[in-house]
């Protein structure tokens, strides 16, 4: 096994957790096994301590309003400052509760009728909550969490002391986007075209496929996003030559739009 390039900031040992949790690389504290510890990819990899402090600082912020704000629930997290082996160089560790259940995609199709008929609510007001979500963010041109679309990042289950399930986002990692004015001219952008296309689309329409209801309300604030990107975006874009007959990232992003407003909800790939 490759030795770990990440030093130990911990008192307690850290034990290696197996990868059903719905996340990778992921321990836990010998002596507090409720923890949940995990390195923390930094998109500037050679950090220093004021830039991973204010990572932290901002992580946070974003977590807590998407928990008061947005309703939506995250296992309760912090971040601990410590070095990558071998260097004084800054990385960062997250600390999260551990949510002992299934992951959500899998107990998708895992639910009993009942069980579907009680959770359908909640399915709905999760993916209203993560459209809106990434609306308010897209128009307000502000950092947001760019890593948070997919059911297999979110648990259900419960917290220690707690005696009933509900779903969790456990995936914690602060990856933080914000959408330029450059649009798709900027390559960067392509993180917020893939979760408004592909992530957040695929996963709405598996929760409505196994659910058989269709969300009205998580449409209706995608369509509404849409609507306003392609208006931002239209003639932008220019045809690749390498690529003709397949259409640009703009023509997919307006195809998928035109699908929805038919009702079709048929998620696309940004290229």
């Amino acid at each position: 096994m490759a030795k770990s390039s990440y030093e130990n900031p911990f008192r307690s040992k850290l034990v290696h957790m197996p990868a059903d949790y719905g996340v990778e690389r992921i321990n836990s504290l010998k002596d507090d096994p409720y923890k949940i510890v995990k390195p923390l990819p930094l998109e500037k990899m050679e950090a220093t301590l004021d830039e991973v402090t204010e990572v932290s600082k901002n992580s946070k912020g974003l977590f807590r309003e998407l928990k008061d704000k947005y309703k939506i629930p995250v296992t309760p997290v912090d971040f601990v400052i410590g070095h990558k082996g071998g260097s004084r160089e800054s990385t960062l560790y997250s600390v999260s509760e551990k949510v002992a259940g299934v992951i959500l995609d899998k107990k998708l199709d895992d639910m009993s009728d009942e069980e579907r008929k009680k959770s359908t609510p909640v399915f709905e007001n999760l993916f209203l909550s993560l459209a809106k979500y990434l609306k308010d963010y897209y128009l307000a041109d502000k950092n947001y969490l760019r890593d948070i679309f997919l059911l297999k990042q979110y648990m259900y289950g419960h917290r220690k002391g707690e005696k009933t399930d509900r779903i969790y986002l456990v995936d914690v990692d602060p990856l933080v986007h914000r959408c330029s004015k450059e649009g798709l001219k900027d390559p960067s952008n392509l993180y917020f075209y893939h979760n408004l296309i592909a992530a957040l689309p695929f996963s709405l329409s598996r929760a409505e496929t196994l659910l058989d209801k269709e969300f009205e309300g998580a449409r209706k604030e995608l369509l509404g996003l849409l609507d306003v990107v392609c208006e931002n975006e239209a003639g932008v874009e220019k045809p690749d030559k390498k690529n003709m007959g397949r259409g640009t990232n703009y023509d997919r992003i307006k195809d998928f739009r035109d699908d929805l407003k038919k009702g079709y909800l048929l998620y696309s790939y940004i290229k």
